[in-house]
């Protein structure tokens, strides 16, 4: 198929059927982990890109109008963060540790999977940022030298598996706590995990919303931070 054909509009209508899709089997199924909808999604539209011969630069241009509202969606966690704020009772100095802690292991979890791969240190800067929202994690790959395909990548591997599993974890570690079990989502999850908070309840979605924006403006200091050190060590 010629790019020509590949307008503006097929690219986009493809996501939005494909996750439609998606979102219908998560339902029928009871909303069993294995059928997210964003991972039915994906590997719809996996299939029609190397059934059709699609390039992947083609169909990310027509995702574009998309991507335009990735900034406004992610301020719009505004609501759901004011209202994890307005909960904390007393508890805000806890959260501002545990969350901190959560967000450079991360980061440490990175680094220790690039180093038992065999990965040199331009891939481990590419998986540093895989714990934060999208925009926060493109902001940053220019910053520390990182592959932005690699980061994407990285950012959806980690979201995805933590919004599929991360409750079930959770909850045989015996993490019930709604806020808990959010913020968790939330670290490690960043976009993904809030949208799996959200059908946990209210108080699950802002303490989510809670532990993205935090750990995403942390690490979003810390990691560049950390990288300028790095080259003058050098």
């Amino acid at each position: 198929m010629s790019a020509g054909y590949v307008n503006t509009w097929v690219p986009l209508l493809l996501t939005m059927c494909a996750y439609a899709v998606g979102l219908l089997a998560y339902q029928r199924s009871g909303r069993h982990p294995l059928s997210h909808p964003i991972l039915i999604a994906l590997a719809l539209i996996i299939t029609v890109l190397w059934l059709s011969g699609w390039s992947y630069a083609d169909y990310q241009q027509g995702n574009q109008l998309l991507s335009v509202w990735l900034g406004p969606a992610t301020v719009a966690l505004a609501v759901p963060l004011a209202r994890a704020i307005g909960g904390l009772q007393g508890t805000l100095l806890r959260t501002l540790m545990g969350t901190s802690a959560a967000a450079v292991c991360t980061v440490l979890i990175a680094w220790l999977t690039a180093a038992m791969l065999g990965w040199d240190g331009a891939q481990a800067w590419n998986l540093s940022m895989k714990s934060t929202s999208l925009p926060f994690a493109v902001s940053v790959a220019p910053l520390i030298g990182a592959d932005l395909d690699w980061v994407v990548f990285a950012v959806f591997c980690t979201g995805i598996p933590t919004a599929v599993a991360g409750p079930w974890v959770l909850r045989r570690f015996g993490v019930k706590d709604p806020r808990v079990l959010g913020l968790s989502l939330g670290v490690v999850g960043h976009a993904f995990g809030v949208a799996r908070a959200t059908e946990m309840g209210n108080q699950a979605a802002g303490f989510a919303t809670l532990g993205m924006v935090l750990s995403g403006c942390l690490l979003s200091v810390l990691v560049p931070l950390a990288y300028l050190v790095s080259m003058w060590s050098q």
